[in-house]
């Protein structure tokens, strides 16, 4: 039996462009040419019946699920845009494909470069088929096969809720069961125009998926290489940061809490030759999914002033996160491809930080969380100073200055948009080629409409 490559699989579901033509899909999934390149889509047409070949073992659905892990995420990336970490350099060669952005167009131009969202869907139908095939895969051994759905659970689950959180409102327990949330998508319909569901459905979904995975999965944590793929570290601190966005901040504790049983360790930037905690190989980067900051909007962005501002001269994270030249600052994250991280040990401790000071049943223990990431981002001097100030803080402090450092440590990751939407929601204004925009507090344009090619393909989608 030929092996399965993971770009063939791929480039099958890059020409699926519409959900509703499902029927294709079912029959690509299965295909396998040799020789087919991903640069040209057209050969798919001259693909024979004869030609396919329908995956069975474990190994296949394994080589299925690296092809999911293939797609190249980049939707978090990319939300950088809209907010106060960036600046639209006017002299960016693709400046003007990401203008309408940056001053939160609701109506795009030809030249707006499209965000993310066939691709979410891509994984998903991946997921869904490993997950259907999981009682007929032959020759692996049952932890094996358990680990792979239990993946397949998680990235589908993952997918969702990235969804959610780039084109729904954010999490509101009182509108939640009536606010517009995604499509919910599992399994491989041949007929069905996917309807929207609401936020609270989609997150019943994504919460039953993680209770699936954390049925089955049995590897704790993925060793260096390996880590793009799920384990239980994983899951339990994406689980973390799903009850966070809900401010469910027990159950956000509660599961980073069993991440860090599992592991603990930080960067330490003091150290001469650390590795960058958002470096693949690093000891705190547990899921490296994603790439951190993808290169096409590294090179038409700037760091904003009021991010570089949060930095003192003795936070190392100013020298060795960003470069600085002709009076500016440029990201360092993401500039190549080891630089991919979707999950890092300084955000649970940084949502733990933030769980206990929104708990406000032990303060000293979220100053603990807090201090702990500190002391392996500054210089000791410094550290001494900080950890000073940070103990003298009353709650509604605590909460603005664990705020600020997640600002400063996760900056460029994707995280500040999310952040922002379902905390403050403050006015950040932009400016582009002699255009001011300023996005109010509260904003309607703090949820992302659907692009228009998705809304095309699936009339479901319009308000």
């Amino acid at each position: 039996m030929h092996s399965l490559s993971p770009n063939h699989i791929l480039l099958v579901l890059m020409l699926v462009s519409k959900i509703t033509i499902m029927k294709i899909l079912k029959n690509c999934l299965y295909i396998l040419m040799a020789g087919i390149s991903l640069t040209s889509c057209d050969d798919f047409l001259d693909v024979k019946p004869a030609d396919k070949v329908i995956p069975e073992t474990y190994e296949d659905y394994r080589k299925l699920q690296t092809g999911a892990h293939e797609v190249g995420l980049i939707d978090r990336s990319r939300s950088t845009i809209f907010t106060d970490e960036t600046i639209l350099d006017e002299w960016g060669a693709e400046a003007e494909e990401f203008q309408d952005y940056y001053l939160w167009k609701t109506v795009l131009g030809s030249k707006a470069r499209a965000l993310p969202y066939q691709q979410f869907f891509k994984v998903i139908f991946f997921e869904n088929e490993i997950i259907a095939q999981a009682a007929n895969m032959k020759e692996g051994s049952k932890e094996e096969i358990d680990q792979l759905v239990a993946e397949a659970y998680f990235m589908r689950a993952y997918m969702h809720f990235n969804l959610l959180n780039m084109y729904a409102k954010p999490y509101n327990k009182a509108t939640a069961s009536t606010d517009n949330g995604v499509p919910i998508v599992t399994e491989i319909d041949i007929e069905q125009a996917f309807p929207v569901s609401t936020v609270e459905e989609v997150y019943t979904q994504i919460l039953s998926d993680v209770d699936s995975t954390l049925k089955y999965i049995n590897i704790d944590e993925y060793g260096k290489g390996l880590n793009y793929r799920v384990s239980k570290i994983a899951t339990y601190g994406i689980k973390s940061r799903m009850h966070l966005y809900r401010g469910e901040y027990l159950l956000a504790k509660n599961a980073a809490l069993e991440a860090l049983k599992i592991n603990d360790q930080l960067v330490d930037l003091n150290m001469e030759d650390a590795t960058m905690p958002y470096h693949y190989t690093s000891i705190e980067n547990v899921f490296a999914a994603e790439q951190t900051f993808d290169n096409i909007l590294n090179f038409n962005v700037k760091v904003s002033n009021e991010l570089i501002s949060k930095y003192n001269a003795k936070d190392l994270r100013l020298s060795k996160y960003y470069s600085s030249s002709w009076g500016s600052y440029s990201v360092n994250k993401g500039r190549v491809p080891t630089h991919k991280c979707s999950l890092r040990i300084s955000e649970l401790y940084l949502i733990l930080a933030e769980s206990e000071a929104q708990l406000n049943v032990d303060l000293a223990k979220a100053k603990e969380y807090l201090n702990t990431l500190k002391k392996n981002r500054l210089e000791a001097d410094f550290y001494v100073i900080e950890e000073s100030r940070i103990n003298a803080m009353n709650q509604d402090d605590l909460i603005d200055e664990i705020a600020d450092e997640r600002f400063r440590e996760l900056a460029f990751e994707g995280h500040r948009w999310y952040d922002l939407r379902r905390t403050t929601q403050q006015s950040i204004t932009h400016n582009f080629g002699g255009e001011t925009e300023v996005l109010k507090q509260g904003d309607p344009r703090y949820t992302i409409s659907f692009p228009q090619e998705a809304i095309d393909n699936n009339p479901n989608l319009r308000d």
